[in-house]
């Protein structure tokens, strides 16, 4: 018996999701969301944009360039040079000689 099973449901909206769970005892767990987390009806917070991006930054780009972004984009309007903010986003790749 599979554990897990995906079924397609027309019935929901683009960013709906329904997911149900069928215990062993017989129970059910449900849950539907309309408005995921990011979508305009749910909106992140500030707090919450931070963390995702050094989620998916910090492994690229390091800790320290990817707070330094963070901090640049705070200080966007007072930016005169957006070579800063490219620098920070770009991942430092080792040359032949196995230097930075």
């Amino acid at each position: 018996m599979k554990r897990v099973r995906l079924v397609a449901d027309a019935s929901l909206g683009e960013t709906e999701a329904l997911v149900r769970i069928l215990r062993r005892d017989g129970g059910v767990r449900e849950r539907h969301v309309t408005s995921p987390k990011g979508e305009p009806a749910n909106p992140m917070t500030f707090q919450e944009i931070e963390a995702k991006f050094m989620d998916l930054a910090e492994p690229v780009i390091g800790r320290k360039k990817a707070e330094g972004v963070i901090e640049t984009v705070y200080g966007l309007e007072d930016l005169n040079d957006s070579a800063k903010l490219v620098y920070l986003c770009c991942r430092q790749t080792e040359t032949k000689s196995g230097k930075r």
